[in-house]
């Protein structure tokens, strides 16, 4: 299998996080400001495994989603904390976060080898469709 890769600098793990979901939203279909909120829940997340010592204790879900670390991650994003919990909402009813979690297909720990991270495309094309080259001739395909 070929692979190509693209290189993508963050200068910290706010813009990391920010540019991953980016890189996740045509599978997500979210809006710049709900992109915002989850890269935020994220970095936030990422930090608070470091304080907890442990990435899934229960007391760090609720200290994410706790109303103290909402109004503080929705002023670090520059929003208000009624549109904030909107896109909470948003991202729950897209089931990309719950009341306590957040999903494990796109979690991420940006340092576990090296502060370098991968993500890896794989393209399975279930299709008994051929591909044809048609060619116009005088208006007409060949």
């Amino acid at each position: 299998m070929k692979e190509k890769a693209i290189t993508l600098e963050a200068n910290s793990l706010h813009m990391f996080y920010r540019q991953y979901v980016q890189l996740l939203n045509p599978l997500l279909g979210l809006s710049n400001r709900q992109l915002d909120t989850l890269a935020v829940l994220m970095f936030y997340n990422h930090n608070l495994s470091f304080a907890f010592n442990n990435p899934e204790n229960p007391l760090k879900w609720k200290t994410l989603f706790g109303p103290a670390s909402r109004k503080d991650m929705a002023a670090e994003i520059g929003m208000e904390k009624m549109n904030f919990n909107n896109n909470m909402k948003v991202l729950r009813d897209k089931e990309i976060i719950t009341y306590d979690s957040i999903m494990e297909q796109i979690l991420i720990d940006p340092y576990d080898v090296d502060k370098q991270f991968n993500v890896n495309f794989k393209f399975k094309i279930n299709t008994d469709e051929t591909i044809k080259n048609e060619v116009s001739k005088n208006g007409q395909n060949v």
